[in-house]
């Protein structure tokens, strides 16, 4: 994404070229010496956490907890929340730390957020949630990340829509990923819930040419089945 990517990783490239962070105050985007260091992932030259240096914004609305999440850094992130960093901090996109970590399905960074009391059903501009980003995720890892998410809500939540009128369960059958599906299924996912276009998960699926698009067929099938024998 243009606003995750491009900027921060030239800024990167140019601090690993440049040296360390000390006495760097800001860049042209707006950044802190505490964005230089998270960049970095080197806490040596930070100085003191003041409250109001952890809130600083970059021009795209990221503080600095947003730069360790994306470098995957648990460390950073772990002592930016323990000085009093917010993991409720939007960005410009509407993103929180949560969402970045979800879409990276990072297990300790999500375990860590969801622990500071991240908003775990907070959508962005689009309406995406968490639940959202991590259920489009093939990695392995997705799977515990899915269950540390579906842990904090009922089953009503977990048919929670973007502003497509789209559930999880919609984006997981769009990307054919079977086992994530499996998991909202069970934890009370709706196969029967149609977008704006008045189309169900089914009909994404249907319409996929995926490999698992015959397996996620069937999965939905028995589940809508289920349902409407209610």
């Amino acid at each position: 994404a243009i606003t995750a990517g491009g900027s921060w990783w030239a800024i990167l490239i140019v601090l690993q070229v440049s040296g360390n962070c000390e006495h760097m105050e800001t860049l042209d985007e707006g950044q802190s010496e505490l964005h230089l260091c998270a960049l970095r992932a080197d806490w040596s030259q930070h100085g003191s956490l003041e409250p109001g240096k952890l809130e600083v914004r970059d021009r795209f609305g990221r503080t600095p907890l947003f730069f360790c999440v994306m470098l995957g850094d648990s460390h950073g992130a772990q002592m930016l929340l323990r000085a009093g960093a917010r993991p409720d901090h939007s960005d410009h996109a509407g993103q929180t730390p949560l969402h970045l970590a979800a879409r990276k399905a990072h297990r300790s960074l999500v375990r860590l957020l969801l622990s500071a009391g991240a908003p775990w059903a907070r959508g962005d501009v689009h309406g995406c949630t968490p639940l959202h980003c991590v259920a489009t995720v093939a990695l392995p890892q997705a799977r515990t990340v899915l269950t540390m998410l579906l842990e904090c809500m009922d089953a009503s939540q977990v048919d929670l829509q973007d502003k497509l009128k789209q559930t999880a369960l919609h984006r997981s059958a769009r990307a054919c990923h079977s086992e994530n599906m499996l998991m909202l299924l069970r934890k009370g996912a709706n196969p029967l819930m149609q977008d704006m276009d008045g189309r169900t998960a089914l009909h994404l699926c249907v319409a996929s040419s995926h490999p698992a698009a015959l397996e996620c067929t069937r999965l939905l099938l028995v589940r809508a089945q289920t349902v409407l024998d209610c």
